[in-house]
Formats: structure tokens, sequence, C-alpha cells
């Protein structure tokens, strides 16, 4: 089906804007609340002010916008040091691994809408311009664990062929301006990306989420994305690559790394 991206805050399918195949991507990071300090006098606004009229109830957010705010991004590939090393024949992790502190329904926590950042500025725009470099025009998408924003560049709906999405909470994802069609889905509960038609889609992406599910292998097989090891065990992934693509300059304080895979 995909190409799969994880940010870690993110992971992404990718190598250079190939051709339409089917990629996973993963992203990744230290989670902090987003800082949304005016920009220095003469540049360009970094975020934009807004109110959501979402289900008949108005929601104040503050949304990041592209632009030039003097960061600097890079792409360091990480693979050769990180997955290294030969994968145990079977799975390693036990059930224990993924138990929690609190083993209440996640929907309860999920109940009501959060219109805020997860990441800060530096680690949105740097998942922003990576999308950018590496998704391909009229690409079908699905964002996983899916929210009020998505990351991807302001032209996206435009450009690409479908974007859809799944999360927690209906509100906010009927605030996501750039999701084409969306459905509410905890994938703790249904592991399994029901509702969509084989191959329908050509990349996957899923930021600062992964480590949240509790049935990552099914997830994953489900042709959604997960870490090298979750790919790895999956099947049917390409060897998972991992980046660090993390921003420098001004407000960039969280790291950011991804981890992409090419569905075979």
């Amino acid at each position: 089906m995909i190409a799969a991206i994880l940010p870690l805050a993110v992971s992404f399918a990718r190598a250079g804007r190939l051709p339409l195949t089917r990629r996973a991507f993963m992203a990744g990071s230290s989670i902090v609340a987003a800082s949304m300090s005016s920009q220095p006098a003469g540049a360009s606004p970094g975020f934009v002010t807004e109110t959501l009229l979402v289900n008949g109830q108005r929601y104040n957010a503050q949304r990041f916008v592209e632009a030039d705010v003097g960061m600097k991004f890079q792409r360091t590939e990480l693979t050769d040091k990180l997955f290294a090393q030969a994968w145990p024949a079977d799975w390693p992790f036990p059930p224990s691994a993924f138990s929690r502190l609190d083993e209440s329904d996640d929907g309860d926590f999920y109940s009501s809408p959060r219109f805020v950042y997860h990441i800060d500025e530096g680690a949105v725009r740097a998942l922003t311009d990576y999308y950018k470099a590496s998704i391909p025009d009229g690409s079908a998408v699905l964002d996983i664990c899916s929210s009020w924003v998505s990351h991807y560049p302001d032209d996206f709906p435009q450009k690409m062929k479908r974007i859809a999405g799944t999360g927690m909470n209906s509100l906010e994802l009927e605030g996501n301006k750039q999701l084409s069609d969306f459905t509410p889905k905890n994938l703790n509960i249904e592991p399994k990306l029901s509702g969509y038609a084989d191959n329908s889609f050509d990349v996957v992406t899923c930021v600062v989420s992964v480590d949240y599910l509790i049935h990552p292998l099914e997830v994953f097989k489900e042709h959604a994305l997960v870490i090298g090891a979750y790919f790895n065990y999956a099947g049917g992934w390409s060897k998972a690559r991992a980046f660090d693509v993390s921003p420098s300059g001004p407000r960039t304080n969280d790291p950011l790394f991804i981890v992409e895979a090419i569905k075979e």
C-alpha cells in the first residue's frame, strides 16, 4: 500500500521525491507546548490567530504558517548508526512493554478538543519542510493519530489527490483545514484501518503519536507506520531508514527525527 512516515517527531517513506510508491513515515521529538512568541520587527509573521467554528462552537487558536523566520533545516541520515545490527528473530517486546500507568479509557482524556501544538515551532517547521521535499504531488495521503493540524505545507490540499485523517477527537479533526475527509478512530481499541480499501493511499504519516499505541505491530501490519523494529516485524516493508531533521535557529528547542519505510 504505502510509504510510512513516523516523526519522533516524524517518519516518512521517502527517497528524494520518488515516483509514487507505497510509503510510511513517522516523526518524533520531545513533546513540549509550542511557544507562540511574536516575531522580530520586520520579519514575516510566523503564525496567525484565528477563531475556529467547530460543531457550532467557537475556539480561539494560533496556527503556524509557512514563513521565513530565520530557521535552518538539515537532514542527517542515522540509519547505519541505529539499525546496523540485525533484529532478533522473534518479536522482542513483552506485553508489559505496552502497559501504562493509567489504563483508563483513552476516550475520556481525548473527549475535549485541544487546539494547541504538541511540538515547538522549530519542530513543526522542520517537519513541514521535510514533507515538502518528500511527498510527491498527486499523492493520496493518510494522517493517522491526527488532530486539528497535520503539519503539511499550506498548498498540500490543492496538490494532493486526497488527504484523509484518523484521530481520537472528532472536533479537532473537523478543525483540520488540510483534511479532505476524516474518521474518528481509537487505534488502541481497534488497531485496524477498516473503512479504507486496500491500496487507497500512497503515503501514511504519524506524528509524535506512535509511542501511544499499545498494539503497534497490528497497526503497522495495516500499512500504517512504526519505528524501525515495528516495520521489521510487521513484514512487507523495506528496511527502515532514520534521519535527524532537527532545526536550528530561534525557537528551535525540540529535536526531530524521522523513520521511514516503503511498502514492498
